[in-house]
């Protein structure tokens, strides 16, 4: 091999390795938060922190209460620790990430359970301490060092408690979640130490999605056993490989995409019928889109709460 030809393929090897090395480095604190629990749940949600303060978004209180709903359970938990500490938490905060899986029917009435993981993004802009709010938190374990327990009742009849953990990492993150093995894994994640994961790369549409204030993504785990009503699976075909969510402010609009490994034909309009929902159409390569306009009515109510339970996030009445 010649010189020139060496030179070249080293030249070639060097571009791509900085490509990387820039991508890595590029990540937002937002971005890294998301592959983190991509890594570990089913479902992934992610907000701006100003759209669940419904400032200024130009969308109906009804409509946004509808697309909050998989958050309600960090304001439920950060305010059984203080009564300020969701509004200021809020005010520092970017974004806020819900990762949950494992969706279970409550013993009443009430929403879905699931083993969940918010993730508070502070961007890094000032620094903001947690830690103010749980002093008087559990460390009783070396296991537990630097983790802050306590117990939150939660919606339902009867009124469901549970154990939550929290954790901050640098000024950068606020970790809640239902299990501690998931909070030491987000976390481990979020290091800046360590690696992060590829996840992303897998995730499909993701540069689409990760463009909107709002968005939700399911990834289908159907290997893992689940009460087919509970986690939103009835009427779902089994060769759906993900569901999506995004919020477009434009256009006062929901986007709603399936995405299957085949070309199924009557797919989607099966679930159309069943959910009550705007007729799906089909982009191509196994994607069907649905768009639901934002009208603050009570159509558009009932279609909204439809949609979060097919992401997990349903309700027993």
């Amino acid at each position: 091999m010649s010189y020139t030809r060496i030179h070249k393929l080293f030249l070639a090897t060097l571009v791509a390795c900085q490509m990387r090395t820039g991508s890595a480095a590029t990540m937002t604190d937002e971005s890294r938060a998301a592959a983190a629990l991509f890594q570990e749940f089913e479902t992934v949600v992610n907000s701006k922190a100003t759209l669940l303060s419904s400032v200024g978004t130009g969308i109906s209180k009804q409509d946004m209460g509808a697309l909050q709903a998989p958050f309600a359970y960090l304001f439920s938990g950060l305010k059984a620790v203080d009564e300020h500490a969701a509004s200021e938490i809020m005010s520092n905060a970017e974004a806020v990430l819900l990762g949950a899986r494992d969706f279970r029917s409550p013993e009443g009435i009430g929403a879905v359970e699931s083993q969940f993981c918010y993730v508070v993004v502070f961007g890094g802009q000032r620094p903001f301490d947690a830690s103010k709010y749980f002093r008087s938190g559990s460390t009783t374990s070396q296991e537990q060092k630097g983790v802050w327990t306590w117990s939150a009742r939660l919606s339902g009849e009867p009124l469901l408690t549970i154990p939550l953990y929290a954790t901050q990492i640098e000024h950068s993150y606020l970790l809640l979640s239902t299990g501690l093995s998931e909070l030491q894994s987000v976390a481990k994640w979020l290091d800046r130490s360590s690696t992060t994961p590829p996840v992303l790369e897998h995730i499909r549409q993701w540069d689409l999605i990760s463009q909107h204030p709002l968005w939700a993504y399911r990834r289908y785990e159907w290997s893992r056993p689940a009460n087919r009503i509970a986690a939103g699976l009835v009427g779902i075909p089994r060769d759906s490989e993900a569901l999506m969510l995004f919020l477009d402010p434009g256009s006062a609009a929901c986007i709603l995409r399936l995405v299957e490994v085949g070309e199924g034909q009557d797919t989607a309009g099966g679930i159309s019928l069943m959910r009550d929902l705007p007729s799906f159409n089909s982009l191509g390569a196994g994607i069907w889109q649905s768009m639901i306009p934002l009208a603050g009515d009570e159509q558009t109510l009932r279609r909204l709460l439809r949609i979060m339970q097919m992401f997990g996030f349903g309700l027993f009445l």
